[in-house]
């Protein structure tokens, strides 16, 4: 049995839809990660927020404001509950996003 690797091409790209809309934020996303099981979605925005997503509900769990310094990128660690943010000032920390 020969197995094939499916083709990613026009016809393909064409055929593709939108699977969930997540409409909690309408400020420009500066920052996006999805964590290692694909269920939850850690997003930054202009709006100086962090945002948590269960991406199989498409529902918001969990809003952060980082007013002080800011965020403009986000990525989990290698730990599930946590991620690492970026500020606008240039420093970085680590935060528990509590996701149970």
């Amino acid at each position: 049995m020969s197995s094939t690797e499916p083709v990613l091409d026009q016809d393909a790209l064409c055929n593709f839809g939108m699977a969930k809309v997540f409409k909690y934020n309408n400020c420009v996303v500066n920052g996006l990660d999805i964590d290692d099981s694909g269920r939850y979605l850690v997003t930054t925005s202009t709006d100086n927020c962090v945002r948590l997503y269960d991406c199989l509900d498409a529902k918001l769990r969990k809003t952060i404001e980082c007013n002080q310094f800011g965020a403009s990128c986000i990525q989990f660690t290698h730990h599930s509950k946590s991620v690492l943010l970026a500020s606008h000032d240039g420093s970085a920390t680590t935060n528990n996003s509590d996701k149970d």
